[in-house]
């Protein structure tokens, strides 16, 4: 993918991002929390994009989805919530020296849309690369979901699959499975996808957008 494609993804992906956030806070009882990790992605996204994006209504988005939360939750979102950032942050830091970046992927939990008769979830995360891991049914728009059970950072993402298996793949993420932020897509026939992109999030997603069959080798991701 050139970079003025790659450019125009990140610029498409952060429109919808604010097109769910939007949708998010205008919402009866808004998801405040929901927003804000769509708009911190979205501004992870803009940092890739070349030229630099406008970025006044992520901003405009996020400040309105700290307002709620403010509003809601009065009285000590002003120092409870950075002072555990704070935290985060040095456990993060922590973890950076004390521990190298390693496949997180492999403590996640696996559901596929439908489930073929070959393949075994646990291989996707085994190190065989040349043997086919999980494989779906023929269906219009096949799955495979991970849930890593709490959110988690992200910062490089690997995908292998069979060589010569065409059709686009869509590689989301997302804070609870109900709205979803797409990362990248992945071309047809390409057998091994890796890109780094820095995002948070509890499930990630990789969806076939073609009536198909989705096989996969492997998926790694990686923390920052």
């Amino acid at each position: 993918m050139g970079d003025g494609t790659a450019s125009r993804d990140i610029r498409a992906t952060i429109e919808r991002l604010c097109d769910d956030a939007q949708d998010l806070l205008d919402r009866a009882t808004p998801r405040y929390e929901s927003a804000l990790l769509l708009m911190e992605n979205a501004r992870a996204l803009a940092a890739n994009a070349e030229p630099p994006m406008d970025l006044s209504r992520v901003e405009a988005l996020h400040a309105r989805a700290q307002s709620l939360a403010r509003a809601d939750k009065p009285g000590w979102t002003g120092w409870v919530i950075p002072g555990v950032l704070a935290i985060a942050a040095a456990i993060v830091m922590f973890e950076a020296v004390a521990f190298p970046p390693s496949n997180f992927a492999s403590d996640a939990k696996v559901q596929l849309s439908t489930k073929g008769r070959k393949g075994k979830s646990s291989g996707l995360f085994d190190g065989d690369l040349a043997k086919i891991a999980v494989v779906t049914k023929h269906e219009r728009n096949p799955q495979v979901t991970l849930d890593f059970k709490r959110p988690r950072e992200i910062d490089r993402v690997v995908v292998m699959r069979p060589p010569g298996d065409l059709g686009v793949i869509s590689v989301e993420i997302s804070y609870d499975a109900e709205v979803w932020g797409e990362l990248t897509r992945i071309p047809g026939a390409a057998p091994v996808w890796d890109f780094k992109r820095e995002a948070r999030a509890r499930y990630l997603r990789l969806t076939l957008l073609s009536p198909g069959v989705l096989r996969l080798n492997e998926v790694e991701v990686y923390s920052p």
